[in-house]
């Protein structure tokens, strides 16, 4: 029942190959190529099992997708519309029409900014060795990034709950760093200053324009620190109001991390079976799936 091995594969493949400079594999051969599989029934089981495990995966990523549209509707809520101030005085600003007292910042005055560099390239790996190593957006989730690259000899850093903005195009896309991570020369990691970091990342999104706006590069859109630095919030006078929505958000965050983290366990566990399905290693009971 067991297939046969990648490198078993590669040389039945090759055996029949053409060219000399770039060899090329026989496509008869490819197509007859010989897979052993397992009973019919116990193939729809192991497609039922996989299903269902996808199906949770899925679901996670609904709820988080919504719990992200709210949190967000929140923000803007509060910080564009100023909703909750309406009863108040507002004043022309940079920005356009805000409440009275509130002061257009730069990311410069409210942000520590990290800019990443990349290693040498001889200590990056795909097996875990060292810190998770973000390059660019190529890792970017719907929030929190994935895991494909590490770093063993890490020179830049993010802390768990920075903000990764790309700064090579795609410039201005975010995602939250998990963890510690490396970053690259193709990421910046933001961190307020006085306040906890949830807010930033919804404040980053509705500013997106903005990074366009600063970019530079003649032959792909870039942002470097300076650009970053410039680019304007609107603060409120009164700072409590960003803890109070803190305090909002939290949970909801919370929520999401903890989904996020549900998917991963769920995806690695499926590409973990899946193999181990196929290969009769781990069998599923037919007449346990409905």
């Amino acid at each position: 029942m067991s297939c046969l091995s990648n490198d078993v594969f590669f040389d039945y493949v090759m055996a029949g190959s053409k060219g000399t400079k770039m060899p090329r594999g026989d496509k008869g051969a490819i197509m007859k190529y010989p897979v052993r599989l397992p009973p019919l029934p116990e193939q729809k089981a192991i497609a039922a099992t996989l299903s269902a495990l996808d199906d949770m995966i899925e679901l996670n990523n609904k709820i988080n997708k919504t719990l992200e549209e709210m949190a967000h509707a929140l923000f803007k809520s509060w910080f564009v519309d100023f909703e909750p101030f309406k009863d108040g005085e507002f004043e022309e600003g940079e920005l356009g029409l805000i409440p009275k007292g509130w002061r257009v910042k730069t990311l410069g005055d409210i942000c520590h900014i990290n800019m990443g560099q990349s290693p040498s390239s001889d200590t990056y790996n795909s097996v875990g060795v060292g810190m998770v190593f973000y390059q660019g957006v190529k890792d970017f989730g719907l929030k929190y990034p994935e895991e494909s690259m590490y770093c063993s000899k890490p020179n830049k850093i993010a802390k768990p709950g920075d903000v990764l903005l790309s700064v090579r195009a795609p410039v201005g896309q975010i995602n939250v760093a998990y963890k510690e991570c490396c970053i690259g020369r193709g990421v910046s990691a933001l961190r307020l200053k006085h306040h906890k970091n949830n807010i930033l990342y919804y404040w980053l999104k509705t500013i997106t324009k903005q990074f366009h706006d600063a970019s530079n590069g003649s032959i792909f859109d870039a942002i470097n620190k300076s650009g970053i630095e410039r680019v304007k919030v609107v603060v409120p006078s009164d700072v409590d109001i960003i803890d109070i929505f803190n305090d909002f958000i939290e949970p909801i965050d919370e929520e999401l991390f903890n989904n996020f983290q549900s998917t991963r366990v769920l995806k690695s566990l499926r590409d973990t079976l899946l193999p181990k399905l196929m290969s009769g290693e781990i069998r599923v009971p037919v007449e346990e799936v409905v």
